[in-house]
This record gives structure tokens, C-alpha cells and sequence, in this order.
């Protein structure tokens, strides 16, 4: 199996809220303009490249179905496997070890999760963006690399858009958790921890903040120099081009629908040519591998390569 791409930009325009710039100042100007609290960026060196979780390319490129009784199946006995084996190193890097702060942590150091990566300063993302090859080769899509944006609701407050932090909801659950212990006692289910298992936060599709330690304490030392925010999907194989379709301007454009209400993914393609400049500007303002915590180990890369030859 192959993870889908995008060959024309009619194709990404349709996708997404698109726009394209061919200068490194048009850049900065643009994501200048847009960087504000609650608007979180991702790079990707491809233009052609659609936004999957690096769990969902497992998936989808080793075609571990034919292995694994279902995707959930597959996600949980990892995590059952790394509780087992690798207590010492979680507990170096998971002031508390719950579901969440597993994967938070192994986002950083070389395993699949669920999380996709994303950033509150537009420079980290441009970083990553910047990681491709110069040449143009291939679909016209090639010869871009991207610069992705989303912006967190609030639920109800703000009806155009579903995208909520999973803090929040959290936070909302802990509250009606101690509320019912204070009235029923320590009753199955009234533990707020219990928030932070996969078999119960797998159902949201929400952001997560990494330097939130509300229950999930889930602080990593690259994380922290990545200004990062995972977006969690619980989804199998769909991108998330597929999952972000709703375009929202006003109240009579809300779909009549049970799902999530979320708006399309805004998309900045840079054409190539701006690489070499780009390059010199942020290791002019010191985005590089070492200030973003991208050297040293990658234990979790062995952890899982483990698990694929045990499990």
C-alpha cells in the first residue's frame, strides 16, 4: 500500500485554504501576518506530501493490517509492550507515565504515534520545511515545499470550529470525576488518571499542548524547544486534508451534521527556489538541528523496531 500524495495543485487547492509565494520576504510577510494565540504551523519538504500521523504510515507503507487484528489493536499492544520493557527510560522522560506522555515522549525520539507535529512559532515549521531537496522534479507539486496552519476553537464558544485542546477536556472530566467521589466514594471510574488512557481519549480528535501538565505531565526536553503542540487522530488512513473539509464563513454555512465541525487546513506553498535564502535566514536566527533538540538518541526508534520483531 502507498500513502496518498498531491500531483497537480488543483488538486491541493481544492484540499486546502491554498496559497503559493516565490520570494523568502512574501513568506515571512504571510505567516507574520497569521502567527497570533491558538494558530499552530507545520512544515513538510514536499509539496506533494499529504499530513499523516507517522503511526498511520506504519500502518498504511508495512501494511501491518495483514498482522494486527485492526489499527487499535496494533497501537495498544505497543504501548503494552513499551509499559513492560522500558519502565527505566519512561520513567527518565515521563514525570508521570500515563498513555499521553508515552507518546508525547516517543514523537521526539524515533517511534510512530498517533500525535502529529505542530508548532506555535512559524519559524520552527519553515525548519522542517526546509529539510527536501532543491530540485523540481517529478509532479508540479514538486516543486514546492509547504507550510501548513490551523487554528484551535473553543466548542460551543465558538461554533465554526470543533478543534479543541485535549487539556480542556481534561480538565472538564477531572472536575465531574472528584465531584462524584465526593458524593459516591472511590468508585470504578472516578480516578482522573483514568482521562489519560488510550481506550478512553481515542475518541476525541483534539491538540494537544506539550507543555500543559494538567494529568498527562507530559514535558520532554525537545519538545520544549519546539514550541510543540501535537494534533492527535484517531483516524486509520485518511489524511487529514480528508478529515479538515468544512469551509465555514458564516452561520449558514454549518453543515447539519454529527461530526466534528473543522474547517480546511490553510496550506502556503514556497516554491524551491527560496531554499538556499531560507537556509541562510534561519541559521541566521539559530533554527538548527541543535537548537531545535534534533541530535542524539533516538531510543524510541529501537524500542519500536523491537516490538515489530517480538510482538
Amino acid at each position: 500500500m502507498q500513502l496518498e500524495t498531491f500531483s497537480s495543485i488543483k488538486q491541493k487547492s481544492v484540499a486546502y485554504e491554498y496559497e503559493q509565494v516565490f520570494s523568502l520576504s512574501d513568506t515571512l510577510q504571510k505567516l507574520k501576518s497569521v502567527q497570533k494565540e491558538g494558530v499552530y504551523f507545520r512544515g513538510q519538504a514536499e509539496g506533494s506530501w499529504k499530513i499523516y500521523s507517522s503511526m498511520q504510515r506504519e500502518w498504511i507503507e508495512k501494511e501491518l493490517n495483514k498482522r494486527f487484528v485492526n489499527y487499535q489493536n496494533f497501537i495498544q499492544k505497543f504501548l503494552n509492550y513499551t509499559k513492560i520493557h522500558f519502565q527505566p527510560i519512561l520513567t527518565k522522560y515521563c514525570k508521570i507515565i500515563t498513555d499521553i506522555s508515552i507518546f508525547s515522549t516517543f514523537q521526539h525520539y524515533g517511534a510512530p504515534t498517533l500525535f502529529i507535529d505542530w508548532t506555535s512559532n512559524f519559524n520552527t515549521a519553515l525548519y522542517f520545511a526546509s529539510l527536501g531537496k532543491e530540485e523540481c522534479l517529478g509532479h508540479e507539486t514538486d516543486s514546492f515545499f509547504s507550510v501548513y496552519w490551523i487554528e484551535a476553537g473553543k466548542g460551543a464558544a465558538t461554533p465554526f470550529n470543533d478543534l479543541v485542546y485535549l487539556s480542556d477536556i481534561l480538565r472538564d472530566g477531572a472536575s465531574k470525576m472528584n465531584m462524584a467521589t465526593n458524593i459516591h466514594g472511590n468508585i470504578l471510574g472516578t480516578n482522573p488518571w483514568n482521562l489519560a488512557n488510550f481506550n478512553i481519549w481515542k475518541e476525541w480528535f483534539t491538540l494537544v499542548e506539550e507543555s500543559e501538565d494538567i494529568i498527562m505531565e507530559m514535558s520532554n526536553p525537545r519538545c520544549d524547544l519546539q514550541n510543540g503542540a501535537f494534533l492527535y487522530s484517531k483516524e486509520e488512513t485518511l489524511p487529514l486534508d480528508k478529515i479538515f473539509v468544512n469551509k465555514i464563513k458564516t452561520w449558514n454555512d454549518v453543515p447539519e451534521t454529527n461530526n466534528q465541525l473543522l474547517p480546511k487546513i490553510h496550506c502556503l506553498d514556497i516554491h524551491k527556489s527560496v531554499l538556499p535564502q531560507l537556509k541562510y535566514y534561519l541559521e541566521e536566527h539559530n533554527y538548527t538541528k541543535e537548537s531545535l533538540g534534533l541530535t542524539g538518541e533516538n531510543f524510541g526508534k529501537i524500542i519500536y523496531q523491537n516490538f515489530l520483531k517480538k510482538a
